[in-house]
Formats: structure tokens, C-alpha cells, sequence
């Protein structure tokens, strides 16, 4: 404690058991000892008459009789014997609302001077210190507080409500307008004969399946569950490789397109062009799948059709080259017959060189005949049949010449054909009959180039005794070099003639398929 001046207003304290509690200074002024409990009562006075707040120290145990607490202290007190750290409460009284407001007061080590023979040890609650005062102004302020945010919430909730009403209508007009939007797609989709779908990629189930698909194939929408329904009703021949497909170019993320047939409720095989799209997702896995279903039997029935026109057209085409061969053939044998009563050695030559250029036509109608391929026929298998037939033609006479063939394996149409096979005939003739005498030994060459993209050489030579440098091959009057001219022309080619060291007669011409 503190020593003050004893005055009217500051008595010794009758409770402090001290015996130094009262002294006097040399100067003979009288000093009393305040104590930290008798101190607070002096503030409390002080608060009380100044602010209206009261303080007020109290113990269920009081040394003072006036410190005895009141019966809400003396639950506060008894609280703190429990555990309670403090108490705060509104008490409506008499006089009028009151906050009560207390803290328990533990016993420290200096305490225990004085109160140590109360029996209290150090860390027990002595007492407490309560506090009162006037709660009218703090409630008043709260109720305008209040007031103020019931006003607020007023105003708020009935912003909300226009708020809501706008967003409602709003809403409804949205979703009237994708109502619309949804109702003219539908319209749209459902407008045309081809069938929409989309199929659930994890549980392979159909989202949505347009209604045409009833018509198209005779089971309703409803029936269209899952993608097992669609594998079931495939054409037997395609249960097995379809589905397959169909999963592998999905699990990759494939767009594609494929046909295949499928069995209406009726029985009729339906063909089916499926057009799948695939949806994925942001990492790029599939999430759904949307398709077109279009009906196109008629088309592969138009196709079927006109597959087996080709087929019988080529059939009719086959029968025909091999009849104009067989003709031909019976001419050329006619003209062997005639050649053998002929008492004439020109008159047989005539005839034989005749019944040669009939057979280099016959040939390219045998090769058409034999190939699959009527547009183009092969130059090679083409001249290897008729040098053939031209050495053998002339019998065993000529067996002392030799022909060698360099013909590039490549396939040109009949038009170009039978006037280059008469070309050949006629400058091979020519080579057999005039290059070389009786039983002379000799070569002859004949090839077929293509040196360009659409450019082809024909090249036959000999070395024979040739032919003189100064013959004019265009103005020639031998009907077997007139033929050669006048079939470069129908080539549009050129034609070169060398006689050095025997013959060679080169054509040129372009050929674009």
C-alpha cells in the first residue's frame, strides 16, 4: 500500500490489521496506509459520482461486511469456483436495465499479509471486482442500430425482389428464346430423311436419335438404348468387322465415314452411310459421338446395276474382238489358200504380205480378247506375237535371220495400236524380204521407247545391204512404204530414215492416254 494524509474523506481504513498501519511524520503529520482494497472503494466513489459507473470489490469471504456480494455477484463468485474466467450479463431492474460485468481477483504472494489468515493460499480466488453502470444508452444506441438495419434489410429485400422479378423474366424470356432456337433445330434436324444421333462414349448409351429413324429402318426411337441394338441389327455379314471399326477409328479420336448394311424390322437389307463426328474433351478424350444415318440402298443398287451392265458390256466386248479375230483369221486363211494356186511368184508375195497385215490387226483384237482391260493393251505381248508370226510366215527360208526385240512394257489404247503394229509389220517385211540374200545370215532389231512422259520411239533396223542414200521414203512409190507414211501421219509422228551399214527406220510420236 501507500501512506496519504489522513483527512474527512480519507479515514484509516478499521479493516487493515497492520500496526504499522498509522504513523506520524516529524513534522507531526498523521499518515494512514492504503491498501489496494481500500483504494479501489475510493476509485469506485470517485467513478460512481462522475460517470455513474460503480465498482465494487467483494469475496464470498469479506473482511468488510459492506464488500458482501449481492445474490448475481454471488453467482458470479461461485462460477468462478468452477472454472468460469469472467461474467458478463444485462439485468433488468426496478430502476432500470443494468450491465453487470465481474472478474475473479486470484491470490498472489503479497496478498497473503493480510489475508493469509483467512486461510488463502496462493493462486486461490480471493474475491472479485464487479462492474455496473447504465445499460439504457448502449440499448438505445443498439435499437437504433437495429432500426437502422431492419430499414436496410427492408430496402435490400425489396431490391432483391425486383431484382429477382427482372431476372425471372429475363430468365423466361432466355429460355423461351433457346426453346425456340432448340424447337427450329429439331425442326431442322427432323426436316430432312437423314437420321441424327449421339452416343454417350464411356456408357456407350444413345443420347438422342432423330424419329426418321422409324421410318428408315421400322424401329421407334425409344428402342435405340445403346450401342449393342445397332451392332444386333447389322447385316450378319458386317456384325463382326463394322463394330470393330467402328471402335478403334473412335477410341482415336477419328472422324469418319463408312457403309454397311443393316436389317429393317420388315426383313429388307437397308444399306447405311454413317458419318461420325467425335467429341472430346480439353485433354482431347473422346466424350461423345454425333452422327449422320443416310439411306443409300438406291445408290448401291444403281451401283450393283451398273456394275453388272459393265460386266456384260465387257463380256459382249470379249465376244466381239474375238469374233472380228476369228474373221479376220479366216480371211488371212483364205488368202493362204489362194496364194497356193496363184501361178505367180509376185502374185504370192502380193498375197502373203496382205495375209500379214490382216494378221497384225487380228492379233490386237486376240490380245483385247485375252485382257480385262479393253483402254489399253500391252505393246509388248502385242509385237512379241506378231514378229513371231511374221518370221514364221515366211517359212524356213529366212531362219538364218535373227530378230532381237528391246520393247518397253507399257500399254496403249487400240487407235494407237493397229497402225503401230502396221508399221512394224510393213519395216520388218521390208527388212526379210530385201535386206539379205538367200541364205544369208543377218539382224534384224526392232524396240519401243519411252523417253518422255507421253513421247514413244519405234525404232527397226537391219544390217543388210541397205538401201540407197538418195530414197525419198515419202515420196516412194512401194505400197509398203506408202503404209508406213501414211500410219505416221495418223500417229502425228515423225519418221527418220539411215541407211549406213544397212537400214533403220525410226517414228516418233506422243501418246497421252
Amino acid at each position: 500500500g501507500i501512506y496519504a494524509p489522513v483527512t474527512e474523506d480519507n479515514q484509516p481504513n478499521p479493516f487493515l490489521d497492520d500496526p504499522l498501519r498509522d504513523v506520524t511524520t516529524l513534522e507531526g503529520l498523521k499518515l494512514t496506509k492504503i491498501n489496494p482494497a481500500y483504494m479501489t472503494r475510493q476509485v469506485a466513489e470517485i467513478a460512481m459520482e462522475s460517470e455513474g459507473v460503480h465498482f465494487h470489490l467483494t469475496s464470498l469471504r469479506p473482511l468488510r461486511p459492506a464488500n458482501a456480494p449481492d445474490k448475481w455477484e454471488e453467482k458470479a463468485l461461485e462460477s468462478f469456483e468452477g472454472g468460469s474466467k469472467e461474467k458478463f450479463e444485462l439485468v433488468r431492474t426496478k430502476e432500470g436495465p443494468l450491465y453487470k460485468y465481474m472478474a475473479p481477483l486470484l491470490t498472489k504472494k503479497a496478498c497473503l499479509k493480510c489475508h493469509a489468515e483467512q486461510g488463502y493460499k496462493e493462486g486461490d480466488i480471493r474475491g472479485g471486482i464487479s462492474l455496473t453502470f447504465d445499460a439504457t444508452p448502449m440499448l438505445a444506441s443498439i435499437a437504433h442500430q437495429r432500426n437502422h438495419l431492419i430499414t436496410l434489410h427492408i430496402l435490400g429485400f425489396f431490391f432483391a425482389v425486383i431484382v429477382f422479378t427482372w431476372m425471372s423474366r429475363l430468365t423466361r424470356k432466355s429460355e423461351a428464346i433457346i426453346e425456340e432456337s432448340r424447337e427450329r433445330y429439331r425442326e431442322l434436324v427432323e426436316f430432312t430423311d437423314a437420321v441424327h444421333w449421339e452416343l454417350d462414349f464411356k456408357t456407350l448409351r444413345f443420347n438422342y436419335i432423330s424419329p426418321q429413324v422409324e421410318k428408315l429402318l421400322g424401329y421407334p426411337a425409344s428402342s435405340w438404348i445403346d450401342f449393342d441394338f445397332w451392332a444386333d441389327h447389322l447385316h450378319p455379314d458386317d456384325r463382326e468387322w463394322a463394330p470393330a471399326f467402328y471402335k478403334d477409328l473412335i477410341a482415336r479420336g477419328k472422324y469418319h465415314t463408312f457403309t454397311y448394311r443393316m436389317i429393317a424390322m420388315d426383313g429388307r437389307v437397308v444399306w447405311i452411310r454413317d458419318i461420325v463426328n467425335v467429341e472430346a474433351d480439353e485433354s482431347g478424350k473422346p466424350v461423345r459421338h454425333r452422327g449422320i444415318l443416310l439411306d443409300v440402298t438406291e445408290l448401291k443398287e444403281a451401283e450393283e446395276e451398273t456394275a453388272h451392265s459393265l460386266e456384260e458390256k465387257e463380256v459382249l466386248l470379249r465376244e466381239l474382238h474375238h469374233r472380228v479375230k476369228n474373221n479376220l483369221a479366216v480371211i488371212t486363211s483364205l488368202l493362204s489358200l489362194q496364194s497356193s494356186h496363184m501361178g505367180s511368184k509376185s502374185a504370192e508375195e502380193i498375197l502373203q504380205e496382205s495375209r500379214n497385215r490382216i494378221m497384225s490387226m487380228a492379233l490386237v483384237h486376240e490380245q483385247l480378247f485375252q485382257t480385262k482391260d479393253f483402254s489399253n493393251i500391252s505393246i509388248l505381248n502385242y509385237l512379241e506375237s506378231l514378229l513371231m508370226n511374221i518370221v514364221s510366215s515366211y517359212g524356213p527360208g529366212k531362219g538364218m535371220v535373227i530378230i532381237e526385240r528391246d520393247i518397253a512394257d507399257i500399254s496403249i489404247s487400240i487407235d494407237v495400236l493397229i497402225p503401230l503394229g502396221l508399221i512394224v509389220n510393213e519395216l520388218v517385211t521390208n527388212s526379210l524380204k530385201h535386206a539379205f540374200g538367200p541364205g544369208q545370215k543377218g539382224l534384224i532389231k526392232g524396240s519401243v521407247t519411252n523417253p518422255g512422259a507421253n513421247d514413244y520411239v519405234i525404232t527397226v533396223s537391219d544390217d543388210g545391204k541397205g538401201m540407197p542414200e538418195d530414197l525419198d521414203v515419202e515420196k516412194s512409190d512401194t505400197l509398203g512404204l506408202k503404209l508406213v507414211n501414211i500410219l505416221a501421219a495418223q500417229l502425228e509422228g515423225t519418221l527418220e530414215f539411215e541407211s549406213k551399214e544397212g537400214t533403220a527406220f525410226t517414228i516418233g510420236f506422243s501418246y497421252h492416254g
